[in-house]
């Protein structure tokens, strides 16, 4: 029983310290959130859009991946026109907010 609680005891620590970074990581660090990034380019959007399929993605990645391949890159069963990219305000607004505190 003895030998059982230790190895239950090292598998706690090894999911511990499986590389995750902890839910305050972002408040610590320089990196961008993820809810930030293009998931095309994985880069920090300019001018993000939302396309048909519900995600937010980097204007100009969307549009070439829709000209070259017609698809959600997110559901490939998910057939996207550029006409229906709209601006996504709110993550606009919190990429200016994060660049503003990356200034200071």
């Amino acid at each position: 029983l003895s030998t059982e609680m230790n190895q239950n005891n090292n598998n706690t620590d090894d999911n511990n310290n499986n590389n995750n970074p902890p839910p305050f990581a972002p408040l610590l660090s320089n990196e961008p959130p993820n809810d930030l990034l293009c998931p095309i380019t994985h880069e920090l959007m300019i001018d993000p859009v939302v396309a048909a399929d519900g995600y937010t993605y980097e204007r100009t990645a969307i549009e070439r991946w829709i000209q070259l391949k017609g698809y959600s890159p997110m559901d490939r069963t998910l057939s996207l026109l550029q006409t229906s990219l709209n601006p996504n305000q709110r993550t606009r607004r919190e990429i200016s907010e994060y660049r503003d505190r990356m200034v200071c």
